[in-house]
């Protein structure tokens, strides 16, 4: 039988063969109680096309890292070099599954949780969510990630471009970070900052919606003076 706990009718499931972390299991148990978990059976389904909705890519399996290592290089330099907007809107979006992905049962259900209270407008208790993952996996970029975009939206904008660092230090090629980056910093009126932010996401995605308009944005009102 696969080991686990119960926790308001959900099942938590370990990989096989490893006990369940006690510390862990506190550490969630509390944040559940944080975030009405208790609830969650009964939670309205997300709407279609949330930014945590997809599921990894069938062709890595799960707890198979070297794929998911090998296949990304590989999908970055062909939305580098990709002309057509419908072909890299599906690289991107396969990138994006890739980075979300985690081996840990755990992670990904909390992330799941996090993104509908996203959803349903409740930032709070999803940011408790994103706090308890950065902690107990630090090492899992989309949660630094996912926590500055929603950080930058409560206008906590010195958090969000501490958290966005994280994401890119785990993840240089991260072009989702590189123009939330740029968003923060152009907030902060450090124009060239942003500008150089946009221009290394855009040397990874080209065609990202919207990028081309900021940097164009940034560079021709003071293009002399950056």
């Amino acid at each position: 039988m696969e080991a686990g706990i119960n926790f308001a009718g959900l099942r938590l499931l370990t990989p096989p063969g490893q006990a369940y972390d006690p510390v862990m299991k506190k550490i969630i148990m509390a944040v559940f109680i944080c975030a009405g978990l208790a609830t969650w059976p009964h939670a309205p389904a997300r709407a279609a096309g949330s930014a945590m909705d997809a599921p990894a890519p069938q062709r890595v399996k799960a707890g198979d890292k070297r794929s998911k290592d090998a296949i990304l290089p590989k999908l970055t330099r062909q939305l580098g070099q990709a002309t057509d907007p419908d072909n890299a809107r599906i690289l991107a979006g396969t990138i994006r599954k890739l980075w979300r992905y985690s081996d840990s049962p755990t992670i990904r259900l909390l992330m799941e949780r996090a993104g509908v209270l996203i959803s349903e407008s409740r930032p709070v208790p999803a940011l408790r969510i994103l706090d308890s993952i950065v902690e107990i996996a630090p090492e899992y970029g989309e949660a630094w990630f996912q926590r500055s975009v929603l950080l930058l939206q409560m206008d906590e904008i010195g958090r969000a471009l501490h958290d966005v660092g994280q994401t890119l230090d785990l993840n240089p090629d991260h072009f989702d970070a590189l123009r939330q980056l740029g968003v923060i910093l152009n907030r902060l009126g450090e124009r060239k900052g942003a500008l150089n932010a946009y221009q290394r996401a855009r040397r990874l995605y080209p065609l990202l919606p919207g990028i081309g308009e900021a940097i164009k944005a940034l560079s021709e009102p003071a293009g002399r003076a950056i």
